[in-house]
């Protein structure tokens, strides 16, 4: 006869044997898998997340402008495209052009 070891302790564990305790058996088996999916899960959620933050798209540059005010020119035109609620699917096009017209140019 097989004994399972359940959260209630050593007392119960000897108490549940599987062929009178299925129920109990299958509990406890099936909360250790959805530990072990949870951590798996977050294992692989974890650096996809880190790695998205890393990837912002190209840098925009124009001769004689510093950093600073790329990025506030970026700023503008996220703005913009915010403000007009523009679909997914075109904002990347409608960033690349609203720098482009501000004199900046993508590089990498």
């Amino acid at each position: 006869m097989h004994r399972f070891p359940t959260r209630l302790g050593a007392k119960h564990a000897r108490l549940c044997a599987l062929p009178r305790d299925k129920l109990a058996a299958s509990i406890y088996i099936l909360g250790h898998s959805m530990r072990a999916i949870r951590s798996a899960s977050f294992v692989i959620a974890v650096p996809l997340m880190l790695v998205a933050c890393g990837s912002s798209g190209p840098r925009y540059a124009k001769q004689g402008v510093g950093e600073e005010d790329a990025k506030t020119a970026m700023s503008e035109c996220e703005y913009q495209i915010r403000l007009n609620k523009t679909p997914k699917g075109e904002q990347d096009e409608l960033r690349n052009l609203c720098m482009q017209g501000k004199g900046y140019r993508a590089g990498k």
